[in-house]
């Protein structure tokens, strides 16, 4: 038997990790507005972990998701520090262009779910 997940809750899920990667991209993004995002994805993730935890492709993406986010903001403040680290820079650039691919990713991960006929 198939497990399904209401597509609005799952819905729900999707915009916030949409919100999530839109503000990861967006390089001039204030930092209380990326904090406020991050609390929307995790309240987003709490509030249907049962939907998620249906679906282990998605409870993985989004553990991956936070994982890498926590990666790129740690290589940003180090940079702060080490200007000129062609490493640390390597390693940022690496992320962000990871991140650029998510669009795409949480689109084919999410759409079967979101989409159901």
């Amino acid at each position: 038997m198939p497990l399904y997940s209401p597509p609005s809750e799952m819905l729900a899920v999707y915009e916030a990790v949409g919100n999530f990667i839109s503000s990861v991209n967006d390089e001039t993004s204030y930092e209380v507005c990326r904090k406020e995002i991050l609390r929307k994805f995790n309240r987003a993730r709490v509030e249907n972990s049962l939907i998620i935890e249906q679906h282990k492709d998605i409870h993985e993406y989004l553990r991956n998701l936070s994982s890498e986010e926590v990666k790129l903001a740690s290589l940003c403040r180090k940079l702060k520090i080490n200007k000129c680290d062609k490493e640390i820079i390597r390693d940022k650039n690496k992320l962000q262009q990871w991140f650029k691919q998510q669009e795409d990713e949480r689109e084919e991960l999410f759409g079967p779910h979101i989409f159901q006929k």
